[in-house]
């Protein structure tokens, strides 16, 4: 028995380490090239964001640079009846999401692919956390592949050329306030 504890103790500890070693390496590898670093969204926001997505028995949430999986998880924990869909293109990340979602795997996919290389045509609700730059893009494929309608909640960055229909306040107090505003879009 107690070798079994000591197996299972290292075997953890490998677990850890080796987990801390791909977040760190994802990290460093964002600061040096050119791509929106993982940053994820605080616990404390996902009340206020799921709340005014608005999502309903019917809708297929997308979560476009998904990250560690925590807002897909989220949305599909409060809705048992919602599909959900992520991308992102860090391997570490997709990784974490999948371990994350499993529980939900008949009901959300998370795949290791650039969503500006897929249809978004499906989805009801998306939700981003991008920079500005990539939101320039992703404005001009909005307006080809959505369905009129469908609801789009990004985190502190906003379209350039289309106007949100709410601003919601995430300032919270708090130690590290990562995130500032949501704000709300109806394509």
């Amino acid at each position: 028995m107690k070798i079994f504890l000591i197996c299972l103790l290292t075997l953890l500890l490998i677990l850890l380490i080796i987990s801390f070693g791909i977040f760190i390496y994802g990290f460093i590898r964002d600061i040096f090239k050119k791509s929106a670093p993982f940053l994820p969204v605080p616990l404390q926001d996902l009340e206020t964001i799921q709340k005014h997505l608005n999502l309903n028995s019917d809708s297929v949430f997308y979560d476009l640079g998904s990250g560690d999986g925590r807002v897909l998880n989220y949305m599909l924990k409060k809705h048992p009846t919602i599909s959900a869909v992520g991308y992102d293109i860090d391997l570490a990340a997709i990784a974490l999401s999948s371990l994350r979602t499993w529980r939900y795997r008949a009901r959300a996919k998370v795949y290791l692919k650039s969503f500006y290389r897929v249809n978004l045509s499906r989805a009801t609700h998306i939700f981003l956390y991008l920079y500005p730059e990539v939101l320039v893009k992703l404005e001009n494929k909005f307006d080809q592949e959505l369905k009129p309608g469908t609801v789009v909640a990004s985190v502190d960055f906003t379209f350039p050329n289309k106007s949100p229909l709410k601003i919601i306040d995430l300032e919270k107090p708090r130690a590290f306030k990562i995130t500032k505003k949501l704000y709300i879009y109806t394509w």
